[in-house]
C-alpha cells in the first residue's frame, strides 16, 4: 500500500471512529462515513470488505491512541504515581469532553460484544492489555515498597479498569465529572488498605 493509499485508508478510519463514538456502531451507515471522510465507494471498498471489518480497525485504531496517549505514559511512570497520573488524565480527559461521548471503545464494547464475537475478542484483548500495564505498575510499586506485599496485583488492577470504566460511564450518564472524581476518590480510599 503506498503512503497515499494508507493514508487515506487511515482517514477514513478515523472519521468512521468519531463518528461510531458519538452515534454507536449500528447508527453510523457507510454513507455517514463516506460523507465525513470524502472517500468513494469504491475506495471503501478498497480497503475494507465490509463495515465489520472497518469496525475492527477502528477498535485496533483506538487502542493504538489509548496505547500511545495514556499506558506508554504509565509505563514509563513510577509505581503509584502513575497510576494517579492516569486517572487524572481521564478525569481531565472526561471534563475536557464535558462528559459526552465516553470511553469509544468501552461504547463498543457495550454494543457489540453480545452481538459480534470477533468485536468481543479484539476488545477483550485491548482490555487486557491495558489491565496488565496496570498490573505491572502495581508490581513495580510493590517492589518499590509502595505496596504491601501481601496485595494481589492482578486483583487489584482488575478493580482499577473496572473502577475507570465504570466512572467514564456514570459521568456520561449523568453529564458530571464529578461522579468521575468521587468514584476515583473511593478507589483511592480502598487502594490505601494495599499501600506499606
Amino acid at each position: 500500500m503506498s503512503p497515499r493509499q494508507s493514508a487515506k485508508r487511515e482517514q477514513i478510519i478515523e472519521q468512521a471512529a468519531k463518528l461510531v463514538h458519538l452515534k454507536g456502531f449500528h447508527h453510523t451507515s457507510v454513507d455517514d462515513i463516506l460523507e465525513a471522510s470524502g472517500a468513494g465507494k469504491g475506495q471503501f471498498y478498497h480497503y475494507f470488505q465490509s463495515k465489520n471489518e472497518l469496525g475492527l480497525a477502528i477498535i485496533d485504531w483506538g487502542a493504538g491512541r489509548m496505547r500511545s496517549t495514556l499506558l506508554e505514559k504509565v509505563e514509563q511512570g513510577q509505581g503509584l504515581e502513575a497510576i494517579q497520573w492516569m486517572l487524572r488524565c481521564v478525569l481531565e480527559t472526561a471534563r475536557a469532553a464535558r462528559c459526552n461521548g465516553g470511553c469509544p471503545l468501552g461504547n463498543l464494547a457495550a454494543e457489540m460484544s453480545d452481538v459480534h464475537e470477533p468485536f468481543r475478542r479484539r476488545l477483550a484483548e485491548v482490555f487486557e492489555s491495558w489491565r496488565a500495564v496496570v498490573a505491572r505498575t502495581l508490581a513495580a510499586a510493590q517492589r518499590r515498597g509502595e505496596i504491601g506485599p501481601d496485595a494481589d496485583v492482578a486483583n487489584l488492577s482488575s478493580l482499577i479498569l473496572s473502577t475507570v470504566e465504570g466512572a467514564i460511564l456514570l459521568a456520561k450518564v449523568q453529564h458530571d465529572a464529578r461522579v468521575m472524581e468521587r468514584s476515583f476518590e473511593g478507589l483511592w480510599e480502598c487502594m490505601k488498605r494495599w499501600q506499606a
